[in-house]
């Protein structure tokens, strides 16, 4: 069982996140359990337990975590997003 740090400030962002990755979840208070192929992801008070197999699961999880945040701040701030390779995005305002 492993423990990483994983700290969720919107859990909002991160239903869209999960949404997105067409993953089952359920929210109990400050506990969110995610469901994956590889075993349950528990993600609590900032850290997320999971075995090791369901961490390709929990990079994932992140990558389009951050890819939301980085969409909500477009939006809010009027830029566009263009997407680069290498995991990178480009942000303008016109």
């Amino acid at each position: 069982m492993l423990s990483v740090d994983f700290k969720v400030a919107d859990k909002t962002l991160l239903e869209e996140a999960l949404k997105s990755l067409k993953l089952k979840y359920r929210i109990d208070g400050n506990r969110i359990i995610i469901f994956t192929p590889a075993g349950n992801i528990v993600i609590v008070d900032g850290k997320a337990q999971l075995s090791e197999a369901a961490q390709p699961y929990l990079n994932q999880i992140k990558r389009a975590f951050s890819i939301k945040a980085i969409e909500r701040v477009a939006k809010k701030y009027k830029f566009t997003t263009t997407t680069k390779p290498g995991n990178q995005y480009v942000l303008r305002r016109y």
